[in-house]
């Protein structure tokens, strides 16, 4: 998941990657609210539908998720069938001492890309 804001070569890498932990890659994009509240001033400068987009166009995109959850949880991993969980480097600043991938950590399946 992330904000994919102003799409760029960075995102390509880290979705190609992502890509080879498994068969089929089902990518997060979260809301306008959601990334102006974590990453603060006047983000995401793409709204939205743009960002999902730019998301799927790329070719490692299998399909998203819209508004994802900020809180990974059992139930959604459950549903989607959800083997691999990654993440980049970057990490957003969060309202909250949570991190939104504990259930993914201890499932075991949490991966940093």
């Amino acid at each position: 998941d992330g904000g994919w804001d102003m799409f760029h070569a960075g995102h390509v890498a880290f979705l190609r990657e992502a890509a080879a932990l498994g068969d089929f890659l089902l990518v997060g994009v979260h809301s306008d609210a959601v990334v102006n509240r974590h990453r603060g001033c006047n983000f995401p400068l793409l709204n939205q539908q743009e960002r999902v987009l730019s998301v799927l166009a790329c070719r490692h995109t299998g399909d998203v998720v819209i508004d994802p959850p900020w809180y990974l949880t059992r139930e959604m991993i459950a549903a989607l069938n959800i083997a691999v969980v990654a993440h980049g480097t970057t990490q957003d600043r969060n309202m909250d001492d949570r991190d939104p991938y504990e259930v993914a950590r201890q499932m075991g399946i949490f991966s940093t890309v």
